[in-house]
């Protein structure tokens, strides 16, 4: 009996190539060792849909994960049992001024590039969504870069007001 053999190779730090296998896909806490490779992952998977909109110190300073974002249990990775490398992430952020209004920023939201369009972004997007909600949080709200537009839009439930660059309300 054959098996099947996947080769990986390094991409910015983390592994490619593992086959997706959707029983086997988990969400966890992201911890304080993965800040690092969160930020790259992000700052990577602008790279494939931008052509890299600001020079990399800039991305690095929009796309940095915090260590007060992960203490506060607010970033969560999606994982697969069978692999090693990270498949993508969300981050939520809280600002004092947001609080009084029950609203949370979905502040990022990426998928290793190598996993792109297959759903990982919707069940991430789903799963930010599921947790703001049991935060306490009524209103999950976002702004979106130019070129994921169409992804915002088809997760919106506003859609006389679909998302692009300005921030809306996701659920209420």
């Amino acid at each position: 009996m054959l098996k099947k053999i996947f080769l990986c190779c390094v991409f910015a730090g983390y592994l490619e190539a593992c086959e997706l296998n959707p029983d086997l896909i988990y969400f966890a806490p992201a911890q304080q060792q993965d800040r690092a490779l969160l930020t790259e992952l992000a700052i990577d998977s602008t790279d494939v849909h931008n052509k890299r909109l600001a020079p990399k110190f800039v991305a690095r300073l929009i796309f940095t994960i915090t260590s007060e974002q992960i203490a506060a249990g607010l970033v969560e990775k999606i994982l697969q049992s069978n692999c090693s490398e990270i498949l993508g992430f969300y981050a939520l952020r809280t600002n004092p001024q947001d609080h009084a209004q029950q609203k949370i920023e979905l502040r990022l939201l990426f998928v290793n590039p190598s996993y792109i369009k297959h759903g990982l972004g919707s069940r991430l997007f789903q799963r930010a969504q599921a947790h703001s909600q049991a935060l306490g949080y009524k209103n999950l709200y976002w702004i979106s870069d130019p070129d994921a537009q169409d992804f915002y839009r088809k997760h919106s439930h506003d859609r006389e007001h679909p998302c692009f660059w300005d921030a809306h309300r996701c659920f209420q």
